[in-house]
């Protein structure tokens, strides 16, 4: 698992929404200026107080320009795919 510091919030992609679960890709800049799309997922039966997908999202409460603590991971799929999943946002600071 990989933790990023300060991760300012550059893109907000595309909702999907499946019968179980709500997906979403997040640009973000990290520290050392890297820029990196992450993938991010809840089930739906994930309680509520602890869902964030919506929040980035129409109304948005997370902006373009916020910064995060972001942890993610790499995650292969059943068909060999990779992609760097997250497993939370944390420490949100609104953009000035």
């Amino acid at each position: 698992m990989s933790t990023e510091n300060n991760a300012e919030l550059i893109d907000v992609g595309e909702i999907r929404l499946s019968k179980s679960w709500t997906n979403l890709f997040l640009k973000f800049r990290f520290e050392n200026g890297e820029e990196r799309w992450l993938y991010y997922s809840e089930h739906v039966d994930k309680p509520i107080r602890l869902k964030q997908i919506e929040d980035f999202v129409e109304p948005r409460k997370y902006k373009v320009g916020d910064t995060f603590t972001v942890n993610y991971k790499v995650v292969q799929s059943p068909n060999k795919s990779t992609k760097l999943a997250i497993i939370n946002v944390a420490n949100h600071w609104r953009k000035i």
